[in-house]
């Protein structure tokens, strides 16, 4: 019996999946990766990534090491996974634009044996960086040290894959509240259950083609790449910089059917022309936003730029990704609310005593799913805080209302005590919506100057005309749609958000930059 003959039939990881798609006459020589001037067909993809995974083990990777991967978003990126899974190792993807002395820090705790990426990447001469493109023409992978791979060199007789099942796959970055980075593990089995899961729920088919804008290395970019190859369909990547005619153009090139963004590039397409964003988004038939919030009113004015689209929307962490998912073309009657639990996932809202509580009381929301992570990254007892009985409290505030959709309020440590009156950010920032004159606006609490009512609401604004702009219009409306208490006391013009690396709004951050204009 050879060692491909050997695998399990039912596969519990996205390597062996590809295995096998790569051997079936329906999809080994369908496209899995577009590329500017070429594809590569299931086949390939899984012979060149499993001719990677066999070059890092004979240079020493060993079952359970970690592999650094730095590719920004490419097929070097997606080979360097899928070769880190063949190899029995576990994949850390960082994305760009940490400083080294981040990477240098985050590099100390993962403690990975291999760094695959450009040359530019490398900061530790202890650890091998490897660099490789590919050659598009020969199927080839070609290293920054002149060796060449190709797919010639493939032979089925030395097959050796590994079931994935409950070992790690993935560590993932997750700052949470803290802004210290905490490893989040996962298995190959959550892993594909989750791909699987979304490819459902998302409506992918066979001629799915994917569009890849946020960043592969964080779980919501990867897990639409996953997705897209467990059902069989192609991944193409955006064009850089991302631009909304790039956007058009890219949709149209590679006649895509789908993509995830995150709200800025929603927001850019709300403020399109209607009909030229309807022309440019037309052919998509799922389309996914997340990361953060969306006024109701935002997501109506996106609704109306793609009326031949699935539109979806997902609240979720890294430890417990896309845990409510709201299809909001079809609930337009629940455009405040980020959806209901998604298959498989069990929700709980719980008080300060771990009760159990009833519809439409706010409370800590605790998760419970197969895809939920079940440790981080060498911190056991963050590990036994965290996940307790197979459910994990995420620090995030809501309710539950009759119908099971969850109201999302914000995190514990956004919460703003004004006068007694205890709110979140997000129950400000939903009823004031989409704003004449405003492209992004926060709302963050800081201490009341005057030391009277503990603590009081700002808001920080980016205006879409700076110089014609009136901070007493978001004022007036302030004071038509919210009560006394959440009125913003403060209002600062800046040119733009302090975003997180996966998109995010982040309050503190942006509050301690613009602290100096509080005064």
């Amino acid at each position: 019996m050879s060692n491909s003959e050997q695998i399990v039939e039912v596969p519990t990881s996205l390597v062996e999946h590809l295995f096998y798609l790569s051997k079936e006459t329906e999809h080994r020589h369908l496209p899995a990766l577009l590329l500017e001037n070429y594809s590569i067909s299931y086949q390939e993809l899984y012979q060149l990534a499993y001719l990677l995974s066999r070059l890092l083990v004979k240079k020493g990777l060993q079952a359970d090491d970690r592999l650094w991967i730095e590719f920004p978003n490419s097929a070097e990126h997606i080979i360097s996974v899928l070769a880190a899974g063949l190899a029995d190792a576990t994949a850390f993807q960082i994305a760009h634009g940490f400083k080294n002395a981040q990477k240098k820090n985050i590099q100390n705790r993962i403690q990975p044996q291999f760094h695959l990426g450009p040359v530019d990447t490398k900061i530790d001469n202890d650890i091998e960086l490897i660099d490789f493109t590919i050659d598009g023409e020969e199927k080839s992978l070609l290293f920054s040290n002149n060796e060449i791979i190709s797919l010639s060199d493939y032979s089925a007789e030395t097959e050796i894959i590994r079931p994935g099942g409950e070992k790690p796959a993935f560590i993932k970055l997750s700052s949470g509240s803290t802004g210290i980075p905490k490893g989040v593990v996962s298995s190959h089995k959550q892993q594909f259950l989750l791909s699987k899961l979304l490819a459902k729920v998302f409506k992918f088919n066979l001629d799915h083609r994917e569009l890849i804008i946020s960043p592969i290395a964080h779980s919501g970019g990867w897990q639409r790449v996953a997705a897209t190859l467990t059902i069989g369909g192609a991944v193409a990547f955006a064009s850089q910089p991302l631009s909304i005619n790039g956007l058009f153009e890219d949709i149209e090139e590679y006649a895509i059917s789908g993509f995830f963004t995150t709200p800025p590039i929603a927001r850019m397409l709300i403020a399109y022309d209607e009909n030229q964003a309807q022309r440019g988004l037309s052919r998509c038939r799922s389309i996914e936003l997340g990361s953060a919030p969306l006024s109701g009113d935002e997501l109506k004015a996106l609704l109306i730029r793609i009326p031949n689209s699935h539109l979806f929307f997902h609240y979720g962490l890294t430890e417990c990704s896309r845990a409510f998912i709201l299809e909001a073309s079809l609930k337009q009657n629940k455009l405040h609310t980020v959806g209901k639990p998604a298959p498989g996932v069990k929700v709980q809202i719980r008080d300060k005593s771990n009760k159990c509580l009833a519809v439409n009381q706010r409370g800590e929301i605790f998760l419970s799913a197969a895809h939920l992570c079940k440790e981080y990254w060498r911190d056991p007892e963050l590990s036994a805080a965290r996940f307790v009985d197979n459910w994990f409290g995420t620090d995030d505030f809501g309710e539950l209302d009759e119908d099971g959709f969850l109201i999302y309020h914000g995190r514990q440590d956004d919460i703003i005590n004004c006068g007694g009156f205890s709110f979140f950010p997000t129950e400000v920032e939903k009823p004031l919506g989409t704003v004449e004159g405003i492209e992004q606006l926060l709302i963050a609490g800081i201490d009341d100057p005057r030391g009277i009512m503990g603590q009081v609401p700002v808001a920080i604004v980016v205006p879409i005309d700076a110089k014609n702009w009136k901070s007493s219009d978001l004022l007036k409306i302030a004071k038509k749609r919210l009560p006394a208490h959440m009125i913003p006391r403060k209002i600062i013009q800046v040119k733009k958000l302090i975003l997180t690396k996966s998109g995010k709004p982040d309050r503190k951050k942006t509050v301690q930059v613009y602290l100096k204009n509080l005064d």
